[in-house]
């Protein structure tokens, strides 16, 4: 039983879970495991759904058939776009429309903050009460989020053996030091690295997200692009806080690892995109601190940097990776088919991960897994 206290806190949060209806048996696990966690809990739950009318139908059948003790919304979304003419991500192959999906979204959601959350992603319960007492007790701060740790079934399934449980070092990576009072502090620090997503799937403040899609649609920003200037706009608005615990458990999908995945983002096939981009920040930087334009471009100027030197490097390998794909086995030993992975500069007072047992994670896990 959940107690009343607990119950009143997550009142003030919305999982919106961004997924397609061909993922049925993940959406499900998903709810599964909510309600076994939450249930007769003030929990709120939008599925964005972007699978046909029919399949959207049946789903929403199943799932009343459930009956999940949660707040469940789902809606089905439809692109307004010509698909040719939808903003592309990196090599021009994959296509996103993230502003315009979260933008419908956003007209359900009711509360102070959000999760944008994944249908192959688990939360570990601790974490929302402890992310929101923090948000709740300190308004400064719009993002809470915590280490990530991924695991693998033998197929890409919902359900089936775990067979990899771990640290994923990709997804914690040195996250850049977001508590200081300054906003050019924390933007500084934002820059110094490629930036990391730390917003992306963890709790944040609803009116960020609502701020980023009103200033990404004057510059047409979306995808790859998208994620980066709502990172962004955390730093602008708000101090964000990594806190000492495991938060998100991730399923590694097989099409995303180092040789079957998207292509790396591109800087000579995007540099219009990435020209609207700078545009954008340095608008938004503008409005939100009445600064000068110089000053604003200045400073946008230097955080964008190393991200803009990383994407030159991928276009640089594109030739290797070209052959990587093609002769993939033969070439492993060769340095140049190795992803490129930037210098990090570790910041002393981030909360770095140290070796923890993660027996009671995976048994969580193994609970809605392995069945």
């Amino acid at each position: 039983m959940i107690k009343n206290s607990k119950k009143k806190i997550l009142k003030n949060l919305t999982l919106i879970l961004s997924t397609n209806n061909d993922r049925e048996e993940f959406i499900l696990r998903f709810l599964h495991y909510y309600n076994s966690n939450f249930s007769s809990s003030n929990l709120n739950i939008i599925i964005s759904d972007s699978g046909t009318k029919k399949k959207h139908i049946l789903l929403k059948k199943k799932i009343s058939k459930k009956k999940f003790n949660l707040k469940i919304k789902i809606i089905n979304f439809k692109s307004k776009n010509d698909p040719s003419k939808l903003n592309r991500d990196g090599w021009g192959i994959p296509r996103f429309e993230y502003r315009e999906r979260y933008k419908q979204v956003l007209k359900f959601v009711k509360s102070s903050y959000i999760v944008l959350a994944a249908d192959d992603d688990f939360y570990l319960p601790d974490y929302f009460y402890r992310a929101l007492k923090i948000l709740k007790k300190d308004n400064s701060y719009s993002c809470i989020y915590g280490h990530q740790i991924t695991f693998s079934l033998k197929n890409f399934t919902a359900f089936g053996k775990i067979t990899k449980f771990k640290i994923n070092k990709e997804l914690n990576p040195p996250n850049p030091w977001q508590e200081d009072s300054f906003y050019i502090d924390r933007l500084q620090n934002l820059g110094k690295n490629p930036w990391s997503w730390f917003n992306w799937y963890a709790i944040q403040k609803t009116d960020v997200l609502k701020s980023a899609i009103i200033y990404s649609k004057k510059y047409n920003l979306d995808g790859y692009l998208f994620e980066k200037f709502l990172t962004f706009c955390h730093s602008v608005m708000y101090k964000s806080k990594k806190i000492n615990l495991v938060y998100c458990a991730r399923q590694e999908n097989p099409i995303y690892n180092d040789f079957i995945g998207r292509e790396p983002f591109s800087y000579f096939r995007n540099i219009k995109s990435l020209n609207d981009f700078k545009n954008c920040c340095v608008y938004f930087l503008i409005k939100k601190h009445k600064i000068k334009k110089i000053k604003a471009s200045k400073i946008i100027n230097e955080i964008i940097q190393k991200d803009y030197n990383s994407y030159i490097m991928n276009d640089a390998k594109e030739i290797p990776r070209l052959i990587k794909n093609k002769y993939l086995k033969g070439l492993l030993k060769f340095n140049l088919i190795k992803k490129v992975r930037p210098k990090i500069n570790k910041d002393s007072r981030l909360i770095t991960f140290k070796n923890k047992n993660l027996s009671k994670e995976k048994l969580i896990l193994k609970k809605f897994i392995e069945v």
